[in-house]
């Protein structure tokens, strides 16, 4: 099983190609994903050793590990699990990562690769989301990632004085790290840090042009004036083109006391996400 390590300056990774970011690969070993947070068909490999988590993810904790991805202008929403990840915990509140399938993919599964792509929402389903699929999953998420425009940190985890480039301006190197777009499948987890416009989700789809398929995930914001209108937009962007599906996480949390500020999904949150997602693209269907 191959891993990709924490990705570099968001400024450097444009310039990228797919063999650039192959060639960081490193070497970890299956783990399972933790038995709380396993639903019906949840898969698991074998558990790794405490002291081999602790070299791969660089965590120091008993039989746990935590990612910490902060709001722009609110709390800390933390998950911990009690056994360790199978995505490696995000460095400076950023990560480029390959992780293969729990189990060796059928060759007649489709898709036969997810790219996740998105900002801190993205990194924290990343590791029960790769739980869940039958592909393999490349994640490239941010913290305070928005399509429109870039930023220099310091936000969430992101250090003062980092540039982090437009989601925009990041989607094509991302498509490049998927072996077979033609087969693949991308999740985009971009709506909720700035208002999306019309244009640049039009423009989006054709930066992700290779891919088969794409799948929007909506928000949930909460007192912030562009959730409802974001969520909007994504649906008539679905209406319009045919590779654009919706998966409306709005929807699907109505009700439930998923998160943990005001708009970072706790663990329970993080699972339910993550299992939304690969119903989606498992079925390649709203199910």
């Amino acid at each position: 099983m191959t891993l990709a390590t924490n990705r570099p300056n968001s400024s450097l990774r444009a310039r990228e190609t797919s063999r650039d970011a192959r060639d960081r690969l490193g070497t970890i070993g299956a783990v399972a994903a933790p038995p709380s947070r396993r639903g019906p068909g949840r898969r698991s490999a074998g558990a790794l050793p405490l002291l081999w988590a602790v070299l791969t993810a660089g965590l120091v904790a008993s039989c746990a590990t935590a990612a910490e991805v902060a709001a722009p202008d609110g709390p800390t929403a933390t998950t911990t699990t009690s056994v360790v990840r199978r995505v490696p915990v995000a460095v400076d509140g950023s990560l480029r990562a390959e992780v293969p399938a729990p189990d060796e993919p059928s060759p007649d599964a489709v898709p036969h690769e997810v790219l996740l792509y998105g900002d801190s929402v993205a990194l924290l389903i990343a590791d029960d989301l790769a739980a869940e699929l039958d592909a393999p999953l490349v994640v490239d998420a941010v913290d305070c990632r928005r399509l429109d425009a870039g930023f220099t940190g310091p936000c969430g985890g992101v250090p003062a004085g980092t540039p982090v480039a437009s989601g925009l301006d990041d989607l094509e190197p991302a498509t490049e790290l998927v072996d077979d777009p033609a087969t693949a499948a991308a999740v985009v987890v971009i709506a909720n840090n700035a208002a999306l416009q019309a244009d640049d989700l039009t423009r989006a789809m054709d930066a992700l042009g290779p891919l088969a398929r794409v799948w929007w995930v909506t928000t949930r914001v909460d007192a912030r004036a562009w959730q409802d209108p974001n969520n909007q937009l994504l649906v008539e962007l679905a209406d319009r083109d045919p590779r654009a599906g919706v998966i409306d996480w709005f929807a699907a949390s109505e009700g439930q006391d998923w998160l943990v500020d005001i708009v970072h999904p706790g663990d329970e949150g993080q699972a339910a996400l993550a299992e939304l997602v690969a119903d989606h693209v498992r079925c390649d269907c709203t199910p």
